[in-house]
């Protein structure tokens, strides 16, 4: 977890998985590809994640089932 100042971002690892959460998730993206090297598979909003869905309802807020 970060201190951006005004909000966290949070980065979650389980052995090859990654997730991670933050108003500005291009930049760690393209901090993970070119200067990390990561491959990446499914960047964007999350459906599917350790057995989990998650969808976003109506406000937009993030839902875990």
């Amino acid at each position: 977890m970060q201190d951006k100042g005004d909000h966290y971002e949070h980065i979650v690892v389980c052995v090859d998985d990654l997730m991670f959460a933050s108003k500005d998730p291009g930049t760690i993206v393209k901090t993970l590809i070119e200067k990390r090297k990561f491959k990446l598979k499914g960047t964007g909003p999350t459906e599917f994640h350790l057995g989990c869905d998650f969808f976003r309802d109506k406000e937009c807020t993030q839902e875990v089932h």
